[in-house]
């Protein structure tokens, strides 16, 4: 598929099927007049959250060429079809079918046209429609329907306009667990950031950046091993388009599936997570400058580097130093501006890998409405 409208089209169906498009299980879209020579019209779709397997386009009044049909489906990308067919009330609609048995979510569509200077091409108008897929039942509950054979819930976030950053604790009869997963009732949710920190102290952010929708299959989120989980910080938006779809809900859910542990090592004690770890969260003072310290202590292991990430506003630093478990220092350049949702580079500490005592710092957060920020200190082992 294409990201953008180009003169390469991807191959499709163009079926021609009698009668209208009220006579069938569909959603009518909106509809486009042709008043110049040529133009092109989008008509935004009132059910982003059905499931389409196929656009229909017929013509209500007058008589128009219709050049090329693009549609942006749910998950941003677009594709265009070239059509360069003329209709008229007597025509048979134009069906562009998507070959795809589950559907697919639609956002928009624009349609390039075309009319003759003639009498009966005055004012034509046409009818977009969408044909809905036969597996959505309508209510979005394609994926939601048989989740509590395999899954356990962690919690049900309210899904509104605004951006939400929400904590949920887990419950600590919740079992171990290796994949989390996302569910949207009701209306669209866009996902940005799962933070996951789990009962040894550690963490672990997971960026999905994509929009889960009612009807979509589970989305799942691999923790690598079983893996017992105090919170998870999920930070999301609901879409202002979608709005008059009311009030919507995500669920977290933890996968009931659980492999068996393997025993500890001889002579040691439970297994590290290798790669970048949440050590600490700092809250930034706005106007003043801000001193903040981070105990970490030898049951986190050992680390070979160090970065820091801006959250809600930008950061600036004045300087960090890193006291080890044998109790000498040593200061980290980090000096300057990091940007929100920014991560610094990484800093080698001395030595291969050190045990941390505890990690101290300056920083101050950018004037502004939205509050303080957060300072995320990661370590890598």
């Amino acid at each position: 598929m294409l990201k953008h409208a180009t003169a390469l089209f991807v191959g499709a169906s163009l079926l021609w099927a009698a009668g209208p498009a009220q006579a069938r299980d569909v959603v009518v879209m909106g509809s486009v007049r042709a008043d110049l020579s040529k133009d092109q019209d989008e008509v935004e779709n009132p059910r982003p959250d059905q499931r389409f397997s196929a656009v229909e386009l017929a013509v209500e009044r007058g008589a128009v060429t219709v050049e090329s049909v693009t549609i942006r489906f749910g998950a941003g990308r677009t594709q265009t079809f070239r059509v360069n067919r003329r209709l008229n009330r007597n025509s048979n609609p134009i069906v562009i079918d998507f070959q795809n048995r589950s559907g697919r979510f639609i956002d928009e569509v624009r349609v390039v046209h075309t009319t003759r200077g003639r009498r009966g091409d005055a004012q034509a108008v046409v009818q977009i429609a969408g044909i809905r897929a036969v597996r959505d039942n309508g209510r979005g509950g394609i994926a939601g329907r048989d989740w509590r054979k395999n899954w356990n819930s962690l919690g049900d976030l309210t899904v509104r306009t605004r951006r939400d950053n929400r904590d949920v604790a887990v419950r600590r009869d919740i079992a171990r667990t290796d994949v989390l997963g996302i569910i949207a009732r009701k209306r669209p949710v866009f996902v940005s950031s799962v933070m996951v920190s789990f009962r040894d102290g550690s963490g672990r952010r997971f960026r999905p950046d994509t929009l889960i929708r009612p009807g979509d299959p589970i989305y799942k989120i691999n923790l690598d091993r079983p893996r017992r989980i105090q919170s998870i910080n999920v930070s999301y938006r609901g879409r202002r388009r979608d709005r008059d779809l009311g009030q919507g809900s995500m669920l977290l859910l933890a996968n009931l599936n659980r492999p068996p542990v393997t025993a500890p090592r001889p002579g040691g004690g439970a297994q590290k997570v290798k790669g970048w770890v949440l050590l600490g969260v700092g809250r930034a003072a706005v106007l003043s400058k801000d001193y903040d310290a981070i105990p970490i202590g030898r049951q986190a292991g050992r680390f070979r580097a160090l970065r820091v990430t801006a959250r809600r506003q930008d950061i600036r630093l004045y300087g960090m130093r890193v006291t080890y478990g044998n109790g000498s220092q040593e200061d980290i350049p980090l000096y300057g501006w990091v940007r929100k949702n920014q991560t610094s580079q990484p800093f080698d500490l001395k030595g291969r890998k050190r045990a941390i005592k505890g990690i101290e710092f300056r920083y101050r957060t950018k004037l502004s409405f939205k509050g303080s920020g957060k300072l995320e200190v990661e370590g890598l082992r």
